[in-house]
């Protein structure tokens, strides 16, 4: 923690709040002396505060920076940062692997906006709104939370080790209908994962610190359609364990289903390729290996397919049972 305004020092019960709270994320918080330290707005000298920063980032017991404010005062044409936080990183770190959980680059004009990692972004002065302008970095660190078999958590862990140690952990599921008909995404060739297989709608793991309503972004980020979780039909909490050479996803996947309303989708071409509608009871006929295949139809293009069960992803049949039962209108948790 090291601030360039006295916010710890003006206030200090905002402040042990908020070191609360990362510390029931089971982060350890490591304070500057620049934390408790005040020189009229500011913290303390630029000078003083760039050394601390320097020193953390080369502290090996720091492990990442979680929030990080820098920009161009709007008043000041020659006494502002005219370059971006990620362009200085990357400058001084070089190869080293450091992650950036957030960047808070607002200046002195905006309310508070928080970014992902690693992304440059431009903000609109009048209307208040920001857009991605570039990204960098080849991955992204993500950490999830670990629970045990009653779904009590156990800690934080990055996304790849939670999958090659086989740590439980939740998820966000959607299932979207229309009467008969059940709408399957097919994900990008460029997944990592399942590359060109059917799945799911639209789901998502949700990171340390979120909660089931934070996982409705993943119905916006990869399909283009805003909803909230009050428009989403609860289903239930749903085992989908998945075991490839490569890992072991074990997921507790809190699933909905949404009636689809006409929205026009607009596609995230990295995660989602296509989305395609299937007779809903011959699809559950096909995964439960009653019929060999089923045709689809895409609803964004005239494009049309066979599918086989060899062509989704290979959810346990007792997930999709779950699902079946949930969507037929039985709750089942």
């Amino acid at each position: 923690m090291t601030p360039s305004f006295p916010a710890p020092v003006r206030f200090p019960e905002r402040y042990e709040r908020g070191l609360q709270q990362l510390r029931q994320m089971e982060f350890r918080v490591i304070e500057g002396a620049c934390a408790q330290t005040t020189e009229g707005y500011r913290s303390a000298s630029i000078q003083a505060r760039a050394d601390e920063i320097n020193a953390m980032i080369r502290d090996p017991e720091i492990k990442a920076i979680i929030s990080t404010i820098v920009g161009k005062h709007e008043h000041l044409d020659t006494g502002g940062a005219t370059f971006s936080f990620e362009s200085l990183l990357l400058e001084v770190l070089g190869d080293v692997t450091f992650p950036i959980m957030t960047n808070v680059d607002i200046g002195h004009t905006f309310p508070s906006h928080v970014f992902p990692i690693g992304v440059d972004v431009e903000l609109d002065a009048t209307n208040g709104y920001h857009h991605t302008v570039r990204e960098w970095g080849d991955t992204m660190i993500e950490f999830l939370t670990v629970v045990d078999e009653r779904r009590k958590k156990i800690g934080l862990k990055q996304r790849a080790d939670v999958h090659r140690d086989g740590d439980w952990h939740e998820t966000f599921h959607c299932w979207i209908i229309e009467g008969d008909q059940l709408f399957l995404q097919l994900r990008s060739a460029t997944k990592q994962d399942f590359p060109n297989r059917f799945d799911i709608t639209a789901a998502g793991h949700l990171a340390a610190g979120e909660t089931v309503r934070d996982g409705v972004r993943e119905i916006h980020e990869e399909l283009g359609i805003e909803l909230t979780l009050d428009q989403l039909t609860a289903l239930g909490v749903y085992e989908d364990v998945i075991e490839t050479e490569s890992f072991l996803d074990r997921e507790f996947a809190h699933t909905y289903v949404y009636a689809y309303a006409g929205e026009p989708f607009t596609l995230e071409s990295d995660e989602v390729a296509d989305i395609v509608t299937v007779h809903r009871e011959r699809f559950f006929a096909l995964v439960a290996g009653e019929v060999a295949s089923l045709d689809a139809s895409s609803l964004v293009n005239e494009a049309r397919y066979t599918l086989t069960k060899q062509q989704l992803v290979p959810h346990p049949d007792r997930y999709f049972q779950q699902v079946r039962i949930g969507i037929d209108g039985e709750r089942h948790d």
